[in-house]
């Protein structure tokens, strides 16, 4: 059986997730800790990192509970590690797009089809289907949790996305978090992507340090994975959000488990 990772939530977020048969994550300078868009220079690339956040951990976890549901409609959401369609981009896929570009090997699995993977909008750093999951690593050193996000030699300039997103202080070592993290850059990838100017054309996009990029991305649940989807409910989940559960169950996802929580009947949050 495949290895499960859980994400608390509510009723209503598990009902748009059966709906649409994705998942979406949400920008970094969206997240309750607040320390995760501090870097150590003056851009915010906290606006290009995107995440879904989940415990490596089948013990429930009360103070889960507490802060990222609800007493009474309040979900533990169970799925397959790496749980979306794996997109296979070949070599004709990218020249049918970037004409003059080269690619290394035959073919590349991604979380997204290549119209997202790069486009007008953005590229994606690491749409890797192997790279897009990543530990948490819980640590008290501030040149950890306050990176460097890019560094100037002459008039080239490196872009340090892997740094930005992956540290938490140990005051959130509890949560034992998992990310599902894509990082993007906002320029014009069908433009730019092979240009020899393109880390200027980065630092200065960074430099502009835009609030109005995506709001969210979406991406899209592998039928197996959705298929074998566990929820544990809420230890105070009331009857009438069981008939709702079971209607979401009956109408999208039939095949869908839905169990007790161990808790019910011994604590009230």
């Amino acid at each position: 059986m495949a290895k499960l990772l859980y994400k608390y939530m509510t009723l209503e977020s598990l009902a748009l997730i059966l709906k649409s048969r994705k998942l979406r994550l949400n920008p970094l300078r969206k997240m309750d800790d607040m320390q995760e868009v501090e870097t150590a220079d003056e851009f915010q690339y906290a606006n290009y990192v995107f995440i879904s956040s989940w415990m490596d951990q089948p013990k429930e976890v009360i103070p889960m509970w507490k802060l990222y549901s609800t007493t009474y409609n309040g979900i533990r959401l169970g799925m397959k590690e790496n749980p979306f369609k794996k997109y296979i981009l070949t070599k004709s896929d990218f020249e049918k797009h970037l004409s003059d570009t080269t690619v290394a090997g035959e073919s590349m699995d991604t979380v997204v089809p290549i119209e997202q993977y790069f486009n007008d909008g953005y590229i994606i750093l690491n749409p890797q289907f192997d790279k897009i999951l990543n530990d948490v690593v819980y640590t008290d050193d501030e040149n950890l949790l306050k990176p460097v996000s890019v560094k100037a030699q002459g008039d080239k300039f490196d872009v340090f996305t892997g740094q930005v997103g992956k540290y938490k202080s140990t005051y959130w070592q509890f949560q034992n978090e998992k990310r599902y993290i894509l990082r993007f850059i906002p320029i014009n990838g069908l433009d730019k992507i092979n240009s020899p100017q393109i880390s200027t054309f980065v630092y200065n996009k960074l430099k502009s340090n835009d609030n109005d990029f995506l709001d969210y991305f979406d991406l899209t649940l592998d039928d197996e994975a959705f298929n074998s989807m566990e929820v544990t409910m809420s230890p105070q989940f009331t009857e009438g959000n069981r008939i709702l559960l079971e209607l979401l169950k009956e109408k999208y996802n039939p095949n869908m488990i839905i169990q007790e929580s161990a808790l019910k009947d011994k604590i009230i949050l």
